[in-house]
């Protein structure tokens, strides 16, 4: 290395961008309501919904009225299980041996008291059959049976979606998977409480979508009810979590350098989530459990960059003993500096084609890292560096003037300027004092006798 990079005057504009950032994030985020909470910490219902066509519709009509008939669908199978006072019969139909919804209708057909309508896609693969969890009991009603992925002529937007839902007030609606899939979260709030919400909400989904989509097109995969005493718990041990990491990290980097370092590292990792938070804030990005892990990884990632610094200036301070420490930071950053650049630059690489290829929640947390990356490398070189630049001169400052007062030269030159005449006075090594005798400006010369100090602890180690 030729030239150390003089990072450290640039502090106070790293401090004012910090500045501008942190306020300009609350602001923002005041501005624009406050956070978007997502359900993970609020009371309300998460529906995983697919809007599809329907392949076929089955019914069973038995000649034994006490027989029954279940269908049961598995990813690679269809199989259907009639109990009857006979007993029990399983019908199975692999899809590897059933290679189209066509064959699979007609071999359903072919099973006694088994009726099987084809609607559409008898040429679609039965692999992309849906629309059961994993058994559906059959009934001289005609059940749908859905088929996924036919087409962008049959695909739903998830805009669509969200109209048809607007009556709902706010709901959040999320792609899953791929948009051929036609699958969707939806998450409505339970403001008031209400009783029954799960059910009463979950039938009135299906039926505003129906109304846009066809109600045999509309399949509730899943369907969960989170409770307020469950979100309440979760977001409090989240945040417990957080300041608890927080303050391990502050001890490990006390025991692992000294106090100064660890509120250097500890101001530099607590700026980099409040960065990250207002940036969600403005933005109005859900604030749900990927969001705690986005920031808990931003922690550790900044923490070990930060790390790497602090490493190096420690080993720099022993060699370059002479250098002042503003020189000893910048060089140290300096020699580290391509490191963190591809270190940066691979995580980012990753993370950016998550933010790309990735729908929903997904996307989200990919997005917040992008952010977490960027402030992480930056707060290493322009917050951490520079605390540790301003503590450690406070502090050297801070020695001296105790120095200068219980082993300097102010109380020797007072009893110099008392005595007078030509009695000399001890002042310090070669220096001079001005004193008045009998009204008369005289030079004294003033000898400080040199004072061999105690030392201790890592300064006794060191010299």
């Amino acid at each position: 290395m030729k030239r150390a990079i003089p990072f450290m005057r640039l502090r106070y504009v790293g401090f004012t961008l910090s500045a501008v950032l942190l306020v300009g994030g609350l602001v923002g985020t005041i501005l624009r309501g406050g956070f978007n909470i997502g359900i993970d910490f609020q009371a309300g219902l998460s529906e995983q919904i697919r809007i599809a066509p329907v392949a076929f519709s089955i019914a069973y009509a038995p000649s034994d009225p006490t027989a029954t008939m279940s269908l049961n669908m598995t990813g690679s199978s269809l199989s259907l299980t009639e109990e009857s006072p006979n007993g029990t019969q399983t019908f199975a139909f692999p899809y590897a041996t059933y290679p189209t919804i066509g064959a699979v209708e007609s071999a359903l057909s072919a099973v006694p008291g088994v009726t099987v309508t084809g609607v559409s896609a008898a040429d679609q693969p039965s692999a992309s059959l849906v629309g059961i969890g994993s058994t559906l009991t059959l009934s001289a009603t005609p059940a749908t049976i859905n088929v996924g992925a036919v087409g962008s002529a049959a695909s739903a937007s998830i805009e669509q979606v969200r109209a048809s839902l607007a009556s709902l007030g706010s709901p959040l609606v999320q792609t899953v998977g791929a948009p051929g899939d036609q699958q969707f979260l939806v998450r409505v709030e339970d403001k008031a409480r209400q009783p029954n919400f799960q059910a009463a909400m979950t039938q009135r989904v299906k039926e505003l979508l129906g109304s846009t989509f066809g109600a045999d097109n509309v399949i509730v995969e899943q369907s969960q009810y989170i409770g307020a005493q469950f979100s309440q718990n979760l977001a409090q041990q989240a945040f417990t979590l957080t300041i608890l990491a927080l303050l391990l990290i502050m001890v490990y980097i006390w025991i692992r350098f000294r106090l100064s370092y660890a509120i250097a590292a500890m101001l530099s990792t607590i700026h980099d989530p409040l960065v990250m938070i207002g940036f969600i804030g403005v933005f109005q990005l859900e604030v749900n459990t990927a969001t705690i892990a986005a920031v808990l990884t931003i922690v550790g990632y900044s923490l070990n960059d930060t790390v790497v610094v602090f490493d190096r200036i420690r080993e720099n301070r022993g060699l370059m003993r002479e250098s002042p420490l503003a020189l000893i930071i910048d060089t140290s950053i300096t020699q580290v500096l391509h490191r963190t650049i591809i270190t940066s630059l691979t995580v980012l690489l990753a993370v950016v084609a998550i933010l790309v290829e990735t729908t929903g929640s997904i996307q989200e947390f990919a997005l917040n890292m992008v952010v977490g990356v960027v402030v992480g490398t930056y707060s290493s070189i322009f917050i951490a560096s520079q605390v540790l630049l301003i503590w450690d001169s406070a502090r050297e400052r801070r020695r001296r003037r105790i120095e200068a007062i219980k082993y300097g030269t102010h109380e020797i030159l007072a009893k110099a300027a008392a005595q007078g005449g030509g009695e000399s006075a001890e002042a310090g090594n070669g220096s001079s004092a001005t004193v008045a005798a009998s009204g008369s400006p005289k030079t004294v010369e003033v000898i400080i006798p040199h004072i061999e100090r105690k030392l201790h602890g890592k300064r006794r180690r060191r010299k």
